[in-house]
């Protein structure tokens, strides 16, 4: 699913017609300045905030779906079932994964914790931290069951059935054991490495515009996920900018689309009130105007 949204003057011409007719500015510098500022609005709008919010995101999904063998009798030693680790790491060395499994899956009482839950930001969406109810299976190791399978090396295509819509991993019923840990760390580094793709789908216009972006999301520009299309100058008629963005397919981004598309908005309103008050400005679009100030 592609998103494309069009930074259209005759969408806007009510609003800013002031801004363009009455203090004279240059239609065009004016269009090139907001979709800059719309660009990095975008960008700031796209999941997810930083590149360490990203990795960290794409670590906790892995982890829900695959956990290597090491990490899996690590943790029985830690937590005193050490007769279940050495019993496990016999099965795996004769390759009897089935009774491994049924050992590890063997029930016991289920427990429940309380953990606090930080204060973050989910599909966009700022998230207050509350305190949240876990309960714990009673597995060897948790979230291990009948269903769950030894392996060499992480399933890419198991890992994707395990996405949900939003392109998170919710369920933590481990699918996979890893038998080669290094495999595990690579197919996670693999993941990682596309972490920003999304926001980089204006990565084009914000470049075009010159805009700031941070290295994480530049390093795509090679591939980056979206184009812009511009139609301006003195004999155009329907003038528009056109940014585009093919890399997210997040449900309801749309809507994060329309806030950034109506912060512009609104800024530009608070600003045309502001120069027709006889306020001052060093955008290039009101370089010779009343309102304009040199750089």
């Amino acid at each position: 699913m592609g998103l494309t949204v069009t930074f259209d003057q005759a969408r806007y011409k009510d609003s800013i017609r002031r801004l363009i007719e009455d203090l004279g500015a240059n239609g065009d510098l004016l269009m090139r300045e907001e979709a800059r500022l719309l660009s990095r609005d975008l960008i700031e709008a796209t999941p997810p905030k930083t590149k360490s919010q990203g990795n960290k995101a794409v670590a906790r999904d892995l982890k829900r779906v695959f956990v290597a063998i090491t990490t899996v009798i690590k943790y029985l030693k830690a937590v005193g079932k050490k007769n279940v680790a050495r019993e496990v790491a016999r099965l795996v060395k004769l390759r009897d994964y089935t009774r491994a499994i049924a050992f590890l899956a063997q029930r016991s009482a289920k427990t429940t914790e309380r953990v606090p839950v930080k204060s973050h930001t989910r599909s966009g969406v700022s998230v207050k931290s509350y305190t949240q109810v876990r309960t714990r299976d009673g597995s060897a190791y948790p979230n291990v069951g009948q269903g769950t399978t030894f392996a060499q090396q992480p399933s890419a295509s198991i890992h994707e059935g395990r996405r949900n819509a939003y392109g998170h991993v919710t369920a933590k019923t481990i699918s996979q054991i890893i038998l080669n840990p290094r495999a595990l760390r690579a197919y996670i580094d693999r993941v990682q490495s596309h972490v920003g793709f999304a926001k980089a789908g204006w990565l084009p216009a914000a470049v075009k515009y010159g805009a700031n972006v941070p290295s994480w999301i530049r390093r795509f520009s090679g591939s980056a996920p979206g184009y812009v299309v511009e139609r301006l100058g003195p004999a155009v008629t329907g003038k528009e900018i056109t940014l585009a963005n093919r890399g997210s397919k997040m449900p309801r981004y749309q809507e994060q689309v329309n806030f950034a598309v109506q912060r512009r908005y609104k800024s530009m309103i608070s600003e045309a009130q502001r120069l027709l008050r006889g306020g001052k400005t060093r955008r290039a679009s009101f370089a010779e105007t009343p309102s304009g100030q040199p750089n």
